[in-house]
């Protein structure tokens, strides 16, 4: 897998809208290159399964993010078995705009995006930056508890190019 970005829906705030929720995505946006990106909004359901809230947000960002960047390669609300596997995302999800494996995986809030990085990192033996806050004025973020050096100085560069306005 070759995950570049994660993020939750949640900013700072716990409880939000779709319309915040969207907003998530479009920092993720400004922050990286997305031309080669594949952006799955996730969800705990697949295209419509569910008429949940949290799914009818993820598919209302969804949609929110397609018309006004038609550009992007974005789909969603989907579990994120399908996003990761495409030939289980052709198999059962054809009409998909995500045709590979997603890269970019926006998570619905921020319990789950925080639960998913923190596995990611213990479990999966990926290298944790961040959390990053995207949004925002200034160039601000967080510095977890018990971070090691390496995570350190990594979220301290980003920092840096950020207020430069390199990133």
């Amino acid at each position: 897998m070759n995950l570049n970005n994660q993020a939750d829906g949640g900013k700072v705030k716990i409880d939000k809208n779709q319309l915040k929720l969207e907003d998530k995505s479009k920092g993720i946006q400004r922050s990286a290159d997305l031309s080669m990106a594949d952006i799955a909004m996730l969800s705990f359901a697949n295209f419509g399964a569910s008429r949940h809230p949290v799914c009818e947000r993820a598919r209302h960002a969804t949609a929110i993010v397609k018309d006004r960047r038609p550009d992007l390669m974005i789909d969603g609300e989907v579990q994120v078995d399908p996003a990761l596997d495409p030939s289980l995302m052709a198999q059962r999800f054809p009409f998909s705009t995500l045709k590979g494996e997603a890269n970019v995986l926006i998570f619905p809030d921020l319990a789950s995006g925080n639960i998913a990085y923190k596995l990611m990192g213990r479990f999966g033996g990926a290298h944790i930056v961040g959390p990053i806050l995207l949004g925002l004025a200034k160039p601000i973020n967080v510095l977890q508890y018990g971070t090691d050096t390496r995570g350190i100085v990594n979220l301290v560069a980003l920092t840096t190019l950020k207020a430069q306005g390199a990133w």
